[in-house]
C-alpha cells in the first residue's frame, strides 16, 4: 500500500499527508502479519441455508 502511494504522489495525484503515509504502513504491516497466518479451516455447511 505504501508503495502505491508513492506512485501517486510521485505522479502528482495526491499531496503527501504524514498521516496516511503512517497508515499506509500500518496497513502494509497488517498484510504481511495476515499473509504470515497458516490458512484456517475451510468451511463445508452452508451459513446461509437454514435447516
Amino acid at each position: 500500500m505504501a508503495a502505491a502511494y508513492e506512485l501517486k504522489v510521485d505522479a502528482g495525484e495526491v499531496r503527501r499527508d504524514d498521516a496516511q503515509v503512517a497508515l499506509a504502513a500500518k496497513f502494509d504491516a497488517l498484510h504481511e502479519s495476515l499473509a504470515s497466518l497458516p490458512p484456517g479451516p475451510v468451511r463445508t455447511d452452508d451459513p446461509t441455508e437454514s435447516s
